[in-house]
């Protein structure tokens, strides 16, 4: 069970991946089932990449060639994560995990 302090979030960040996710209109029923799920106040997002059968994969292979991953500089445990989202630098962990990776990644 997901702690309920962190679900909010994760209504706001679902990416699609795998070949299924082409069946026509799977998004869209996605994200109509979800809403019938979700409180009323969450925000639901849906991201579908361009290429979905490759695309985890293709994140996967930019992050171990990423230096800050290489050099563990891209490590947040959970403390330093609640800390930062407290304080409202949050988007410090998003510039951390993106730097060097290719847009859309």
């Amino acid at each position: 069970a997901l702690d309920p302090i962190y679900r909010a979030s994760m209504y706001q960040n679902i990416v699609l991946t795998g070949g299924n996710v082409k069946i026509p209109f799977f998004r869209e029923r996605l994200e109509a089932e979800l809403r019938m799920l979700a409180p009323i106040n969450y925000k639901i997002r849906i991201y579908l990449p361009h290429d979905p059968d490759t695309y985890a994969w293709d994140g996967a292979q930019q992050l171990i060639h990423n230096n800050n991953f290489i050099d563990g500089s891209i490590h947040l445990d959970r403390t330093d994560w609640e800390a930062m989202k407290e304080s409202g630098q949050d988007g410090i962990w998003e510039s951390k995990l993106n730097a060097g990776l290719e847009p859309g990644f």
